[in-house]
């Protein structure tokens, strides 16, 4: 007995590592292909699924990607982002992004050449010149990115992520997008539904 305790708790935290790594690599699926490196620290809470366009999700998503998928897994979906994950982006979980927690402050440039660990002088240069730029940008014409956190069905094999970058009110647009767990990792299945401003 006293053998099968430390077995279980390895088995325990080995899972616990994996489920870790999953995560972070539907992250980096997701937002490492992002258009702009800018990211808002506050998750999208909102996500637009509604439970009575379930059938138009399922077929704009199979015109999309010429793939027929279970429908139960799309109504888990919509049931599971009726109450999504509020907490703060990360610099762990979003670690290729500059996280911007209020769109009318600015950027500190230390806590980006810390956060990537820019020591190069030519490097610095550059990234104090982006940065320099985008704080003298006015706070609505800001190209910031907004994700939701992944919403999984419950098998914990596909998810939704939400993004969104709409700034000044008339420029942008997002989209959800689905996501599928395979032997290979996660990958992009296709939009559910978008829109632009």
């Amino acid at each position: 007995m006293r053998k099968l305790i430390p077995f279980i708790l390895f088995l325990c935290g080995t899972e616990a590592i994996f489920a870790q790594n999953s995560y972070k690599k539907l992250l980096d699926t997701a937002v490492g292909t992002s258009r702009s490196i800018y990211v808002n620290a506050n998750p999208i809470t909102n996500i637009k699924l509604d439970a009575a366009k379930m059938w138009d999700y399922y077929n704009e998503y199979i015109e999309d990607s010429k793939l027929v998928l279970d429908t139960v897994m799309f109504a888990q979906i919509i049931k599971n982002s009726q109450q999504p994950d509020k907490t703060l982006w990360t610099d762990r979980e979003l670690d290729k992004s500059i996280l911007i927690k209020n769109v009318s402050e600015p950027i500190d440039i230390n806590y980006v050449l810390s956060k990537f660990n820019i020591t190069d002088k030519s490097q610095i240069k550059a990234y104090k010149k982006t940065i320099g730029n985008f704080n003298a940008t006015k706070s609505y014409d800001r190209d910031i990115y907004s994700y939701s956190k992944p919403v999984f069905d419950d098998s914990q094999k596909y998810a939704i992520i939400q993004w969104d970058n709409g700034h000044n009110g008339v420029v942008g647009g997002g989209a959800i997008v689905l996501f599928h767990l395979s032997e290979d990792g996660w990958e992009e299945l296709g939009t559910i539904t978008s829109w632009k401003y």
